[in-house]
């Protein structure tokens, strides 16, 4: 299955522009009221981010390439999304850290909408087109571990 152009743009573009406007809010907090507390949110959300992305094996397109096989370890034995869980962890991190109401704000209202429209959009694709992946969502959560 292939993306039209309007998915591809919502999917691409947008995270340019969410990066540029987080870039926008931390330059406009003061640096000298830095949460410490907010430091180690954004190293967890990082931690989460790399070691998740070291586990995909550079399976990096939203469109699944021919030899792509799909991804169980890691964090993917237990969530479908863990580099998105990991971006707005570190996301919500960079809010605490600045102490930043309008970085809490767009974190919550522009960054976790984002990342669940994302995550919908490629599981559109990949439920049609990567083997196994109805099943593993069955096995699975989006973003925390299903209870069992």
């Amino acid at each position: 299955m292939k993306l039209n152009s309007i998915e591809i743009f919502l999917a691409s573009e947008i995270s340019a522009v969410l990066v540029v406007v987080l870039n926008i809010l931390i330059a406009l907090s003061s640096l000298r009221d830095i949460n410490f507390f907010g430091i180690a949110i954004i190293i967890i959300g990082e931690l989460i981010y790399g070691y998740n992305n070291f586990a995909m094996r550079g399976a990096w397109s939203i469109d699944v390439e021919p030899k792509q096989v799909l991804v169980k370890s890691g964090f993917f034995k237990y969530i479908r999304h863990p580099l998105y869980l990991g971006s707005a962890i570190a996301s919500f991190g960079i809010a605490v850290c600045l102490m930043s109401l309008p970085g809490l704000i767009y974190s919550i209202f522009i960054v976790l909408p984002y990342v669940y429209f994302r995550a919908k959009l490629e599981e559109k694709v990949l439920t049609s087109t990567l083997k196994g992946y109805k099943e593993y969502m069955k096995e699975t959560g989006m973003f925390f571990p299903k209870m069992r």
